[in-house]
């Protein structure tokens, strides 16, 4: 790989480091890019399982705050067209020579479309990107959910929990560090992202840099080479063997045999076709259980979404079922306050029916009382005359009786006049 294929520029490098951007979606990552840039950003052009293997970088900074920094954007995969370890040898070349000018690497952003469904193509990319940056530095690791503005708020928030809690997406990642983030496409989330990575102000050493600066491994060697190398690595060391062991065995030690030319070379091609055989027997029997793997987490993947949308379909009946039962109890309850009313209503009807009658026994009980009453005066009243007039009569009668009885006093004197003193004595 030559210094150039990365296109690398020593000068006007900002201290504060490189932040790279990764991902599926090209549209998504250029976007966040150009948010804090000046320049456009551009598709890139190249080779490799990148639509562009050759990350561009992007002079970068954030409103109110003096720190400058680069935005690295590696575009995504795009098997059809190019090849893996072309790509992986750019991108590698690349981060050494980031070691090599001593420019920071403060983090990674890796974006996620929340609209896509995780498939065996997205399963690909995650498994290359563990291999190539390693699992120590994985605090300065932002997994970025995108387009939430073009799905339903509740399916958004269930692929995201299939994400973070499913082991073979996201869920290893988080738990050895890595931080979560939601992008709306504005400017505020991407700032909140971009300075949780440069306030840490750590140097990530991706593990593929230790491997070939620190133990001088081949990109073959290294973890991500094995992964995406690996074969081609295994069939070149098999075949270099093989061509060893032809020229070995043209040296014939074995005097009593006599073996031609044509039988030794029939003898050879028959070996190295058997041999072919087998490698390729290995590598489809290796392809079937990658190709197997990334069917079963799809599948895994798959299940979840169908058990999430049962879920879904009992908490709708549910909800209906709950809001059938809430309409029956509030019809209940406004029969019951119907029924209600109209008891109070008849209470209170009753209630003026009764306390009229009471009114109307009440005044003629005023009435009675007062007739009573008068009929009571009159009485004591003509009592009393009763009793003056039988007063009046008694006198009268005891001042006749009186009168008549002096009547016959006088009389009884006119008629027999006293004799002596004696006799008036005894008359008195």
């Amino acid at each position: 790989m030559t210094t150039s294929s990365v296109e690398y520029q020593k000068e006007d490098k900002p201290d504060d480091g490189v932040i790279l951007v990764m991902g599926m979606e090209e549209a998504q990552k250029r976007s966040f890019v150009q948010l804090f840039t000046q320049a456009t950003v551009e598709i890139g052009i190249g080779l490799g399982f990148f639509s562009s293997p050759r990350p561009r970088r992007y002079l970068c900074h954030l409103p109110n705050d003096s720190r400058n920094f680069w935005l690295a954007y590696a575009p995504g995969i795009a098997f059809k067209r190019f090849q893996e370890h072309e790509a992986l040898e750019e991108l590698s070349g690349w981060l050494i020579q980031l070691c090599e000018h001593k420019t920071k690497l403060r983090g990674i952003i890796y974006m996620q479309s929340i609209h896509d469904r995780i498939d065996i193509t997205s399963l690909r990319y995650l498994q290359i990107f563990r291999k190539l940056y390693g699992e120590n530095n994985l605090e300065c690791v932002a997994l970025v959910t995108t387009r939430w503005d073009t799905v339903d708020k509740t399916l958004g928030l269930q692929r995201e929990q299939h994400l973070n809690t499913i082991y073979g997406f996201w869920k290893d990642l988080i738990s050895k560090g890595a931080q979560t983030f939601r992008h709306d496409e504005e400017q505020i989330s991407g700032q909140k992202i971009i300075l949780s990575l440069l306030n840490r102000n750590r140097n990530i050493e991706c593990r593929i840099q230790r491997e070939m600066i620190d133990q001088k491994k081949t990109l073959a060697e290294t973890t991500a080479g094995l992964e995406v190398l690996g074969q081609i690595e295994k069939v070149r060391v098999q075949h270099e063997n093989e061509v060893s062991l032809i020229k070995r065995s043209r040296v014939l030690t074995n005097t009593e045999e006599v073996v031609t030319q044509g039988q030794l070379s029939e003898w050879i091609m028959k070996s190295h076709e058997a041999h072919i055989q087998s490698l390729a027997r290995e590598q489809e029997v290796e392809r079937s259980l990658v190709k197997y793997g990334d069917a079963l987490c799809v599948l895994r993947y798959e299940m979840y979404e169908a058990m999430c949308e049962s879920d879904r379909a009992v908490l709708a009946a549910v909800q209906k079922t709950k809001e059938a039962h809430e309409d029956l109890f509030k019809a209940q309850m406004e029969e019951q306050r119907r029924a209600h009313a109209q008891a109070q209503e008849n209470w209170q009807t009753r209630e003026a029916e009764q306390g009229a009658t009471l009114k109307k026994q009440q005044e003629q009980i005023t009435q009675l009382m007062q007739q009573v009453q008068a009929l009571s005066e009159q009485l004591l009243e003509e009592r009393r005359q009763r009793r003056l007039e039988m007063r009046e009569h008694a006198d009268r009668q005891e001042w006749e009786i009186d009168r008549l009885r002096h009547m016959l006093e006088r009389q009884s004197l006119q008629a027999n006049p006293p004799v002596s003193d004696v006799s008036d004595l005894s008359d008195g």
